[in-house]
């Protein structure tokens, strides 16, 4: 919704659900993106209220955010990291709770693909290790096969160690 005091640019966000402040504050979130930047775009809020309630989130960045494009992958891998560390250190996250996975963009692996079993493996490992209990993690979007395997993880992840699974939207995030 748009408010006409506001430039065009800004738009005003629907009310986050009452229970995200109860949430931020009584779990050990374990905050699963698919590229730089959509961590911050699509839970910065959540990350930082977290914060402020005393919890340490813990991130996990998929792929690198390179794109498809060879000739340019690299580069932009490396700005997308270096602009991921300096959003989450603003919201106050401590550079040893992110991790930035650096999967090629768009070659995540799905279920039933070699390595799937090892990206289970791997987010497991990190939310055990910082004693995570909810999985926050991307909705599948249409056409967007980073998103899909993300949520299929999230997913399985959540069932086979039976911590809680809360899905965000990411439409034109990063």
């Amino acid at each position: 919704m748009h408010d006409a005091r506001m430039p065009e640019a800004y738009t005003i966000l629907p009310p986050l659900p009452a229970d995200i402040g109860r949430l931020a504050a009584t779990e050990n979130l374990f905050v699963l993106a698919t590229r730089p930047g959509e961590e911050t775009l699509c839970c910065g809020g959540l990350i930082a209220l977290a914060l402020e309630r005393g919890r340490l989130p813990v991130v996990a960045v998929l792929t690198d955010g390179g794109g498809t494009d060879p000739a340019e992958a690299t580069g932009r891998a490396e700005a997308r990291a270096r602009e991921s560390r300096a959003a989450t250190a603003a919201l106050g996250l401590p550079e040893e709770r992110l991790f930035l996975l650096g999967l090629y963009e768009g070659m995540a692996p799905p279920a039933g693909m070699p390595f799937h079993e090892q990206l289970l493996a791997a987010l497991i490992f990190l939310m055990w290790s910082r004693d995570c209990t909810v999985i926050v993690a991307p909705r599948e979007r249409a056409g967007r096969h980073d998103h899909a395997v993300a949520e299929a993880a999230a997913r399985t992840v959540a069932e086979r160690t039976g911590v809680g699974l809360v899905l965000y939207e990411a439409d034109g995030a990063a």
